[in-house]
C-alpha cells in the first residue's frame, strides 16, 4: 500500500516547488509479517520557456527503514527531467533516474491530451520495467488516472491514482 498527501506552491511565474509525505506498507502472505515506513520527496520546476520546464525532485532524502527492526533501508531516488509542450494536446519529457541501489535510468514519455477530461500516457524506461502506460480522467478539481508498467519478473503492475487539484 502506498498513500501520498502533497502540496505545491508557485513562486511567480518561473519557479514551482512541493513536498510530499509517504506511507508505505507491505504484508507479506501466510503469517511472515508487516513492515511499514513514512518518508517524504520534494522538487522543484522552473519554466524556461512557454514550451520547456526543468525539474528535479528527491525521494526519501532520509533513508528511512521500511520498519524499526530491519537493517536494510528504502533507496533515496533522484530524478531531474525536461519536458517539452509543442501545442496543447501533446507532452514529451526525457529524464535521468538515479536510486541509492541502482545504476542510472534513462525515461521517456508522451502524453496525449484527448480532450480536456482526458489524456493517454505512455513510455519507455531503462531497467527492469522497460515500458509503461496509463490514462488519466479529469472532472472538475478530480483525477482520476492508471498507469501500469511491465516488469520483466514480476509481469504487469497497475498503479491508481486519486488527485484533488484546488486552483
Amino acid at each position: 500500500i502506498y498513500v501520498a498527501a502533497s502540496f505545491s506552491k508557485s513562486f511567480g511565474n518561473v519557479i514551482s516547488a512541493g513536498i510530499r509525505f509517504d506511507y508505505l506498507s507491505a504484508k507479506f502472505g501466510n503469517n511472515y509479517g508487516h513492515a511499514s515506513a513514512i518518508t517524504g520527496s520534494a522538487g522543484m520546476m522552473i519554466k524556461i520557456s512557454d514550451e520547456l520546464l526543468a525539474g528535479f525532485s528527491v525521494f526519501n532524502p532520509a533513508r528511512v527503514r521500511m520498519s524499526s527492526g530491519s537493517a536494510s533501508r528504502l533507496p533515496v531516488i533522484m530524478d531531474v527531467a525536461l519536458e517539452w509542450s509543442p501545442g496543447n494536446h501533446i507532452h514529451a519529457s526525457i529524464g535521468i533516474s538515479k536510486s541509492s541501489h541502482s545504476r542510472e535510468q534513462l525515461c521517456i514519455d508522451i502524453n496525449y491530451t484527448v480532450s480536456k477530461k482526458f489524456t493517454l500516457k505512455c513510455g519507455v524506461a531503462g531497467g527492469s520495467a522497460p515500458f509503461y502506460f496509463g490514462y488519466q480522467f479529469r472532472m472538475g478539481s478530480l483525477e482520476l488516472g492508471m498507469l501500469s508498467g511491465y516488469d520483466q519478473v514480476m509481469g504487469f503492475s497497475p498503479a491508481f491514482s486519486l488527485t484533488f487539484n484546488r486552483k
